[in-house]
């Protein structure tokens, strides 16, 4: 595993828009990915909260245009399908690949209120091709989308905050939810915008599509923000188990986990930082 090295030819990613960044880059809620397979075609996964500050990040990393024929939304919230308008003036523009249901109205309910939390209203998906991902789907160059992830762990449980309707009546079970999981050297990596069905089920799932393949690599939200130490450490245990070389996180992971992972996982562990570029 490779890390930060600066290996051209390896397989691995640049953050494009992450919660903290490397100066000069812009930081924000959100996450935005450049996969770049070995030998294959790169793909943007996820895009960010804001268009304006995607395409602010791509020019300071010296990306000129549309970075790739392929957008993936790994789901339907704001923080990662906002900046999809950075490539709408692509000629021509890129295929977005979602999972079903990723366009449904969505929001946050807690004593504090109630807020939209969906695809935000200037997000306009005219000039895209939208293709629905349902099971497994091959992208070129490795690369295989799987929606949805299947709930296999008993301590990754959806938030009853997070729903479909305003009155919180009906829990969002984010059906829509895509990862991307790409052939490296002995396995796979994983990658995951907020893993809201469970990270440890996002690796499992990766293993499952290249027919129980090691995973060298998760990479993304965890999604742990708001969780105990017990689940916290039950991630981090089943992680262990599966032999994960490098854990790769940040975004909605959350303060604590991230302290623990680090701690736990130790050179294993890196954070991802907007304007960084890591092999794999």
């Amino acid at each position: 595993m490779r890390g930060t090295t600066d290996d051209p030819a390896a397989p691995g990613f640049r953050v494009l828009v992450c919660d903290e960044a490397e100066p000069p880059f812009g930081a924000a809620h959100g996450l935005s990915l450049l996969i770049r397979p070995a030998g294959g075609e790169p793909l943007v996964f996820d895009t960010g909260p804001d268009a304006e500050l995607l395409r602010a990040n791509m020019g300071l990393a010296g990306i000129e245009g549309c970075p790739a024929g392929t957008v993936v939304l790994s789901h339907g919230h704001y923080d990662h399908t906002g900046g999809l308008g950075a490539f709408a003036g692509c000629v021509p523009a890129p295929t977005v690949y979602a999972g079903r249901g990723f366009d449904a109205t969505r929001y946050h309910v807690s004593g504090h209120g109630t807020r939209s939390i969906g695809l935000p209203p200037c997000v306009d998906l005219r000039p895209f091709e939208v293709r629905t991902v349902r099971g497994a789907l091959d992208l070129p160059g490795g690369v295989r989308l799987v929606s949805p992830v299947a709930a296999k762990t008993f301590f990754e449980r959806g938030e009853r905050c997070l729903t479909l309707d305003a009155k919180g009546r009906k829990p969002d079970t984010f059906e829509d939810e895509t990862i991307a999981v790409m052939e490296i050297e002995g396995g796979v990596a994983v990658f995951t915008g907020c893993a809201h069905r469970g990270v440890v089920n996002s690796a499992l799932a990766g293993s499952r599509a290249f027919g129980g393949a090691p995973v060298k690599a998760i990479i993304g939200g965890f999604h742990l923000r708001d969780a105990g130490m017990e689940r916290i450490k039950a991630t981090a245990d089943a992680l262990e188990e599966m032999g994960i070389e490098r854990v790769i996180a940040g975004h909605c992971t959350g303060a604590a986990a991230m302290r623990y992972l680090a701690a736990r996982f130790g050179e294993r562990f890196l954070p991802l930082k907007a304007g960084r570029e890591y092999r794999l």
